[in-house]
């Protein structure tokens, strides 16, 4: 029997929550495993068990877990924390955090690989604070260049014109993705290549949260179906950005 634990301060108990729900979706559909998430006075715990046989194949679902949660959520509040610039709203200023976190993914995701090993036991918070130096050399890169070119954000034309930059720098995980907009919640759709059928990848309830998951996917085109009063500040960004690449139809 492999075992496996993952632990954090209760005070960074979003991490652990993060990588178990991604887990939870994953591993759970599989009755040969074992996981179960619990808490102390001092830590927050994840505790997975499977056939040793399975070691390989779910160390490498666990690891994508921990990458995921370093880059969508820890390297945004990094980014936070050392890139202030003056934008003319809050929306526009996380939009540009969410697009800085996503470029050069897939440099973030090759450091992680190879720093990250799991051998019976991982502490995340000793991880981040001790293992990701070289990880973090690479952010206080993107932060220092994103603050010399602070001044083209003083024009929304230059602003989106970054912006733009950023995500056709990004490599497509897909060749379509469909986003119904109706009673105020986005519900997104990843197409089938070859042919029409859809997969629903998840709904969204505010507009920050739709560019992120636009920009987590990262397709190469979109279709959006919205009412005749159509009038949306997140879906207005999209368009912006992905310009040809995003068609909308008024029902």
């Amino acid at each position: 029997m492999y075992e496996l634990s993952l632990a954090c301060r209760r005070a960074n108990q979003s991490s652990i929550q993060y990588i178990y729900d991604i887990l939870n979706k994953y591993i759970t559909q599989n009755t040969n495993v074992i996981i179960t998430r619990h808490d102390d006075n001092v830590f927050c715990y994840i505790l997975f068990a499977c056939n040793e046989k399975k070691k390989d194949e779910y160390d490498a679902i666990i690891k994508q877990a921990i990458i995921s949660y370093i880059i969508n959520v820890y390297k945004c509040d990094y980014l936070k924390k050392n890139i202030k610039i003056s934008l003319t709203d809050d929306f526009s200023y996380d939009a540009y955090i969410k697009v800085l976190s996503l470029f050069d993914k897939s440099t973030d995701e090759n450091i992680l690989d190879k720093l990250i090993v799991l051998n019976q036991s991982l502490f995340i918070d000793s991880f981040i604070e001790f293992r990701m130096s070289p990880l973090i050399a690479h952010w206080n890169e993107l932060c220092d260049l994103a603050k010399d070119n602070s001044m083209f954000f003083l024009s929304s034309s230059s602003f989106i014109e970054i912006i733009r930059f950023l995500v056709n720098s990004m490599d497509t995980t897909c060749k379509k993705i469909k986003i119904l907009c109706k009673d105020g919640v986005y519900s997104i759709y990843s197409v089938i290549e070859q042919s029409d059928e859809v997969k629903k990848v998840g709904d969204s309830f505010c507009k920050l949260d739709l560019i992120s998951q636009v920009l987590t996917i990262s397709p190469m085109n979109i279709d959006v179906y919205v009412n005749n009063d159509y009038n949306d500040e997140a879906l207005g960004f999209l368009s912006d950005v992905y310009t040809s690449r995003l068609k909308i139809y008024v029902n």
